[in-house]
């Protein structure tokens, strides 16, 4: 084995384990807004005098069902190399982008604090090996691979 397909072999894992830990970041954030008590539950948003939220509009939660039904077949595309997922990936990063907007007052815990600064870190680096290291090569495919070598 040459050392130009060592370190593409080492992208393509570097790859997959940041897909891995995105997608287990996404989960946990997602789920522990329900499972996980936060000051706004407790009543120590209300306490300190922010009783209504200043949000002009929210979305509703069926939105965020539908974001999460997305994120998942994205991120196991992403793990097969498909260039939909990457494509998908980054409409949903632009999407979470705009609609943070409308997100209104949020009081998450401490784990929704870790995982909301984890996972979009994450997804940066999933996008620039996706799109500029030697993984971009892996969504070619086959076709694509004997197009460029030709």
């Amino acid at each position: 084995m040459n050392a130009e397909m060592s370190v593409e072999r080492g992208a393509r894992t570097l790859f997959r384990a940041l897909v891995a830990w995105a997608a287990i970041c996404y989960v946990l954030s997602f789920v522990s807004a329900w499972w996980i008590p936060t000051p706004t539950d407790v009543g120590a948003v209300e306490y300190q005098g922010y009783a209504e939220s200043r949000a002009q509009f929210t979305l509703p939660v069926v939105v965020e069902w539908g974001v999460f039904a997305l994120y998942v077949p994205v991120y196991v595309g992403l793990w097969w190399f498909k260039r939909l997922a990457r494509a998908g990936l980054m409409a949903l990063v632009l999407y979470t982008l705009f609609s943070s907007a409308f997100g209104g007052d949020w009081g998450g815990s401490a784990l929704d604090r870790v995982l909301g600064y984890a996972w979009p870190l994450l997804e940066g680096a999933i996008l620039a090996l996706a799109y500029v290291s030697p993984v971009r090569d892996e969504f070619m495919g086959k076709q694509g691979l004997e197009k460029k070598a030709g």
